[in-house]
């Protein structure tokens, strides 16, 4: 059995973490439909895929369409 100050320890820093937790939920970054659209876009265009990044030209497309 372990000691009851260990038990005390454990529960307090689970509290503990759950309040960070709570707190980076919170105030975690909300991003527009455009930035998510622009952040896809920048991942694509790093890729170095041979075919020239495949899906980066439909979603162009669909950009330019909703222009």
């Amino acid at each position: 059995m372990k000691p009851r100050s260990s038990n005390v320890k454990s529960s307090a820093k689970a509290a503990a973490e759950q309040v960070v937790k709570d707190i980076r939920r919170q105030t975690r970054r909300h991003f527009s439909a455009e930035d998510k659209i622009r952040i896809v876009l920048e991942g694509l265009r790093g890729d170095d895929r041979p075919d020239g990044g495949g899906l980066s030209g439909q979603i162009q497309g669909l950009l330019g369409r909703l222009r």
